[in-house]
Formats: C-alpha cells, sequence, structure tokens
C-alpha cells in the first residue's frame, strides 16, 4: 500500500517571549495588598504597596491591569470581613483576572485553612496566585506544599499576636485602664481625655427609666413612653424595645462601675464570640467613671427585676400558675392573695344593665369555681383601694416607728453572717415550696379528677408568703448598709407626709409600703407593710 506524502504546516506564535524568559500566557493581572491595622505605618505600607503593584503591572509587556484589590485595616485571619478580597475572587471566577500578585502568604491570608482553600479553587479556573516574597506560583500543583509551611508560619504568628495582645489588655486592666466604647450608648460621650463623660440630657432620659420602673411601670410602658416623648434609642431610632430598656437597667456602667470579658473570643481564627458564662476569668473595677445612678438606686432595681422574675410566668386558662406574668398597671396584681386558698387575686370586669366596673377575684375561684375555693370573695375595686389607705393613714406611725427598729438593727450591725445564712436557707425553702405548689397546680390542671389535698395546698401557700416576707425584712436588715438606711430614710419621709397630707390610692404608693394584703373574709383584709408591721383592716363592700 503506498504511504501517503506527509505534509508539514508552520504555526505562527500567538505569545511573545518577555525579558524573563517565561513565556507570558497571562494577559489580565490584578494585585491584592492589605494591612490589618489603621495605625500610620501601616496605612503609609498600604499605599506603597498599591502603588509599587501599579508599576510593576502596567511595565510588564503583554499584561493587563484589570485593578488593585486592596482591604485597609482588617485582619487576615478570615477573609468573612473582607470585602475587597471577595470582589477579587468573584471578578477571578467571571474570568476577569488570569493572575494575582500578592506580597506574602500572610498579606493573602494568615488563615492557612482559607489559603490553600482559595489557591486550589482559583487553580482549578485556570488562575495564578504568585507569592511575591515567598516566589511561588500557585498554579503549580507541587506549590501546595510551600503554600501551606508558609501559611502554618503565619497563623502561628497571628496567634501569637493575639496572645500578646489579650496579655496587654489584661495589664491594662489590672491597672485600672479599662475600654469603655461610647457608641449606641446612651449617657455617655468619650471625653477629650478618652474617658466616658456623662450627657446630661441624655443622662435624664437614663434616671428617668429607672425611676418609671420603681414606680411599678412595666419595660413596655416605659418604652411606649419613651416613643411619646420623641427619645431616640441608644442605637439612634424612634422606636424602644424592651430588650434596650432592659439592658439599660442591668448594665453596672451606669452606677460608674465596669465588669470585664463579658464575652470572649474563642480563637483568633475563627473570631467567634461566646457569652462569658464562667469559661473565662473577670474583674470588676468600681469607680471607673462618673455614675448616672446612684447605687442605692441601682441595686433597688435590680431586686425588682429579680422579684418581676419570679412572678413572670405565663397565666393560661388551662391552669392556675403560682404568681401569674407581671402587670405594672396593677399592684394588687402581685400583692393581694386569697386568705381561703393562697391564690393571688386578679382584676375582672363585672357588665351590668349595660354599665361595668372592676372588681378583684381570686384566681382559683375563677378558673375551677367553689369546689377549690368555696369562701373567697369577690371585691369592688374602691371598696379595696378605700380600705388600704384607711389603713396605711391609721397606721403610717406604728409602720414608720417599726422602720426605726429596723435601723437601729442596721446601725449596730447585728448577725450580719446570720442573716446572710438565714437568706440562702429561706431561698432554697422558697424554691421548694414553689416546685411543689405548682407541681400539684400542673396535676390538677390536667387530670381534673385528682383527688386534690386542699389542705396541703394551703399550708405550702401559707407557708411560702411567711418564707418571702421574712426574706424581704432581713434583705432590708441584713443588706448594703448605705442602701438600707437611704432606703428606710426614703420610706420614713414618705410615711411622714401621709401623717399629715392623706393621698388618693396610688400604686406606686402601695408597691413602696406594703409587702402583701390577704383577704380574710366579706369584711376583713389583712396588710402587711414593709417593716415588719401587720395590721387587720375593716373592708365595705
Amino acid at each position: 500500500m503506498q504511504t501517503e506524502e506527509k505534509i508539514i504546516s508552520y504555526i505562527a506564535p500567538t505569545k511573545q517571549i518577555v525579558e524573563d524568559g517565561d513565556v507570558s500566557t497571562i494577559k489580565h493581572v490584578a494585585a491584592y495588598c492589605r494591612v490589618s491595622t489603621n495605625n500610620k505605618d501601616q496605612i503609609n505600607s498600604y499605599e506603597n504597596q498599591k502603588s509599587k503593584y501599579t508599576d510593576m503591572i502596567m511595565s510588564k509587556p503583554g499584561w493587563e491591569l484589570v485593578g488593585i484589590y486592596a482591604d485597609k485595616g482588617i485582619s487576615g485571619t478570615s477573609t468573612k470581613n473582607r470585602t475587597e478580597f471577595k470582589k477579587m475572587i468573584r471578578h477571578c471566577r467571571q474570568g476577569r483576572i488570569n493572575m494575582i500578585i500578592v506580597k506574602s502568604v500572610s498579606r493573602f491570608a494568615r488563615n492557612n485553612l482559607d489559603t490553600l482553600n482559595y489557591t486550589r479553587k482559583l487553580r482549578e479556573i485556570g488562575v495564578d496566585v504568585y507569592f511575591e516574597e515567598q516566589n511561588i506560583h500557585s498554579i503549580d500543583p507541587s506549590s501546595d506544599f510551600m503554600i501551606s509551611l508558609h501559611g502554618s508560619l503565619a497563623q502561628s504568628e497571628s496567634e501569637s499576636l493575639s496572645a500578646n495582645v489579650k496579655w496587654g489588655k489584661l495589664q491594662s486592666i489590672k491597672s485600672g485602664k479599662v475600654a469603655f466604647s461610647c457608641k449606641n450608648f446612651l449617657g455617655y460621650i468619650q471625653g477629650t481625655d478618652g474617658q466616658p463623660t456623662i450627657v446630661e440630657d441624655e443622662a435624664e432620659v437614663i434616671r428617668s427609666i429607672y425611676a418609671d420602673f420603681l414606680s411599678g411601670k412595666s419595660s413596655r410602658e416605659i418604652c411606649k413612653e419613651l416613643e411619646s416623648r420623641q427619645v431616640l434609642s441608644p442605637a439612634g431610632n424612634e422606636h424602644w424595645s424592651s430588650a434596650s430598656v432592659l439592658s439599660i437597667l442591668k448594665n453596672v456602667k451606669y452606677k460608674g462601675d465596669v465588669i470585664t470579658n463579658m464575652t470572649y473570643t474563642v480563637d483568633p481564627i475563627s473570631k467567634k464570640k461566646k457569652i462569658n458564662n464562667g469559661e473565662v476569668g473577670q474583674y470588676y473595677i468600681k469607680n471607673n467613671h462618673p455614675a448616672i445612678i446612684d447605687e442605692n438606686t441601682f441595686a433597688r432595681v435590680q431586686e425588682e427585676l429579680h422579684r418581676r422574675a419570679n412572678l413572670d410566668k405565663k397565666v393560661e386558662k388551662v391552669t392556675v400558675t403560682e404568681h401569674g406574668r407581671f402587670d405594672g398597671r396593677y399592684a394588687l396584681s402581685e400583692l393581694l392573695f386569697c386568705g381561703d386558698c393562697g391564690s393571688h387575686y386578679r382584676r375582672r370586669i363585672w357588665g351590668h344593665n349595660g354599665q361595668s366596673k372592676p372588681v378583684w377575684r381570686c384566681c382559683k375561684r375563677v378558673y375551677y369555681g367553689k369546689k377549690y375555693c368555696s369562701n373567697s370573695v369577690s371585691i369592688p375595686e374602691n371598696s379595696i383601694h378605700d380600705a388600704i389607705m384607711n389603713a396605711i393613714r391609721v397606721n403610717a406611725l406604728d409602720v414608720s416607728e417599726s422602720l426605726d427598729s429596723l435601723r437601729e438593727i442596721i446601725n449596730a450591725g447585728l448577725e450580719e453572717n446570720k442573716i446572710a445564712r438565714r437568706i440562702m436557707e429561706l431561698d432554697e425553702a422558697i424554691n421548694d415550696l414553689k416546685s411543689e405548689t405548682e407541681s400539684m397546680m400542673k396535676t390538677l390542671s390536667t387530670d381534673l379528677d385528682h383527688d386534690f389535698d386542699e389542705d396541703r395546698f394551703v399550708e405550702l401557700r401559707t407557708q411560702l408568703a411567711e418564707s418571702e416576707i421574712e426574706r424581704k425584712k432581713l434583705l432590708y436588715s441584713g443588706g448594703n448598709s448605705v442602701m438600707t438606711e437611704d432606703r428606710l430614710n426614703e420610706l420614713d419621709r414618705t410615711l411622714r407626709i401621709l401623717l399629715h397630707q392623706p393621698h388618693t390610692y396610688d400604686d406606686a404608693l402601695i408597691r413602696q409600703l406594703i409587702t402583701r394584703i390577704t383577704v380574710l373574709g366579706k369584711s376583713e383584709i389583712k396588710i402587711d407593710f414593709v417593716g415588719g408591721n401587720s395590721v387587720k383592716q375593716e373592708l365595705r363592700l
């Protein structure tokens, strides 16, 4: 068989040879540069990097500058917040970039995993990353080892730097120097000396929030009040949330103190933050800066927050919980109890002949009827209000004298350790009593035919009430002496005024003076005053 004649054709070159002898297969070149802090030296480095790579790329024959991608003041431990870096990667995937030039592996990323992931993904789409200091081209698969080695060194450097920063911050804290950010923080502004300075207009808002809360208003009611006054939230919004109000009420910075390490960073690579629940040590610094709220007021608010939290349990039609959700509108919702079964009284509206009037009724009687509370009475609201105010007017002097007795105990500083131990014992007993009563109520709500031990339930509720009253007395007598003295003086002033200028019924006043009201029958209630004094008062229905 005859062989065909060979045909030879010439293919002309389409790529030029550059001066260094390499064949330039890359036309579209970009550079990436990054500095991790905003200080002056680093910014200069950043500008120098941009200028250098612009000149380098523009001077290479056959290279076309796509752009200089630069992140300023951004850490390289994660690509999450590096907008220019992510933009550059997106342009690579769109085919607009064939080669990236970067000073070193550490400038590309200090996270070894990110470095390898990105260089491998870019290699798959034909994009080369050239690390100038290490003279490494990532387009070569064998470069992974060297990239990994230098990446590990960069990551180790970052971890070491993070440890040094933490140590430096710790030493500052130990010497009483604490960072205080005033951004989105109502009441303070950064002073010329770097320390927080009170903004008086905003401080008045903070004081009004504390005062309204202590007067009995709920966080939601405070929000509505602030919005009606067109007060902007800490974030500068017209709308206030309950979370913002509660955050202000709990923040020790408003009484001039600081607690460090409320959150902590899991590791310097992921930058993930967690709430500190004891995993990291903390420092509490008193008198760090000028206070907006005095210590006495702050302590009273924390006590009130704790008290309301114990009340804040949802009331459902199918069950009677121990207290029910806190209702800032009515003091009696938390103070008025049935003397027959021990349950709370609740405000109801009765209608008759087209007219309505508010009355107070036993929860258990309302939900389950006479079977479980046969002797409770429904009380018109004006009747219970009149009875309470009559009791206050008549007994104000006696209550004031009982406060004097408490003051003597405080000033003498008697048995403080015993008081603290007794409060702890009462806390434990109260928790046990609450658990048992709630268990009985839960059983009753799920099985109405259950043989309910009424006597045991009443006994538990009585013990619970007595324990809570004793605990409250001890808190007044065994707490911080300055705080307690101020509190007693305030109550004493209120009582003295009542002796000479009788007030009409006021929920804020009732919360201030009374710890419990028990309905004993159709014609009598028992009132327990702050300080331990108790009186029985005629009830006219």
